[in-house]
């Protein structure tokens, strides 16, 4: 999702393609859910780099952190 609304302003018949893959994957995942887990240590993984976006030549950190086994809050930033 976070490279398909990229292209928000200006979709093209491929991203309304990826889009409609996105949203019948969701379809099928409604019976998913998150498990949290007991006493499990809080656990926070970051992740960065240095113009990585070949195309767009910007950089990029990440974090994802974990609440007894279970997502809790997650951010991706260009």
């Amino acid at each position: 999702m976070g490279v398909l609304s990229r292209y928000l302003s200006c979709p093209e018949e491929d991203h309304m393609r990826a889009t409609k893959g996105v949203l019948h994957y969701l379809r099928g995942a409604t019976r998913l859910g998150v498990v949290y887990g007991d006493n499990k240590p809080l656990q926070c993984h970051v992740d960065a780099d240095w113009a990585g976006d070949i195309d767009a030549r910007q950089s990029a950190t990440d974090f994802f952190l974990t609440v007894n086994g279970g997502p809790r809050s997650w951010e991706s930033k260009r």
